[in-house]
């Protein structure tokens, strides 16, 4: 009797860890799965926004500035610098930057921009368009492991000594991204989560280089998720005139 209780206990053990196991991500592919079905339907489209950018070298503060941005869901990010009239900043469109000076495209280029990918648009779009992009961007997404990020139990996604990326356990909320390569290295951090309007947003954005130092802060403030967004205002041509 006592052995068949044994059986039977050890049985629901291994049922159990493999129900715990198979809630876990196998790989980044999976990860990027879990973060948009737990936010299917909830998280925000859009997001205004302005902020204070703080820039700096050998840990002193050499400079300020204020932005203003409008994100629209898949991939579109306007900046205005200095102010709403401004006819300077850039514009992130269909996988593109521009860069727009006096009011007119000063450069067009091939752009995957990686904190909207991982920050905003992976919880709006179906995986597989997330999943081609950070492929694109050479995250191996085969690779994930256990890990700590900012102070949170989380997971890394990725080859820590290239590009990585890491997510929140517990709220699946992207935490921060490691690029290592010959164009560009850095880390960038999403801090300072604050529910806005019922969703979760970052406010407080750490920009690092490669030996670790704080090199740019932005913080946010006038924050509106879901708020209503001309689509035109992201076509390079309007920039002058886009307001939101």
């Amino acid at each position: 009797m006592k052995r068949i209780f044994f059986l039977i206990t050890v049985f629901f053990i291994c049922i159990n860890t493999e129900i715990l196991s198979g809630q876990e991500p196998s790989c980044g592919e999976n990860l990027i799965k879990l973060m948009n079905e737990r936010y299917s339907g909830k998280f925000y489209k859009t997001l205004c926004f302005s902020q204070e950018v703080l820039r700096y070298n050998a840990d002193s503060l050499i400079s300020t500035e204020i932005m203003h941005e409008a994100y629209q869901s898949p991939g579109n990010l306007i900046l205005k610098f200095k102010d709403c009239d401004s006819g300077e900043g850039l514009i992130f469109t269909k996988d593109s930057l521009y860069t727009i000076l006096s009011g007119k495209v000063n450069k067009a280029q091939y752009r995957l921009h990686d904190l909207l990918i991982l920050g905003l648009d992976v919880y709006n779009v179906e995986k597989e368009i997330t999943v081609e992009k950070l492929k694109k961007l050479n995250y191996n997404l085969s690779l994930i492991s256990s890990d700590r990020c900012m102070n949170k139990e989380a997971w890394c996604v990725g080859d820590k000594e290239s590009n990585c990326f890491w997510v929140d356990k517990s709220s699946l909320l992207f935490l921060k991204m490691q690029v290592r390569d010959k164009e560009r290295s850095r880390s960038v951090e999403f801090t300072e989560y604050k529910i806005i309007g019922g969703a979760p947003v970052a406010t407080v954005i750490n920009f690092y280089d490669t030996n670790n130092n704080l090199i740019m802060q932005e913080r946010y403030f006038n924050v509106r998720p879901f708020a209503e967004v001309n689509p035109g205002i992201f076509f390079p041509e309007n920039f002058l005139n886009s307001k939101w």
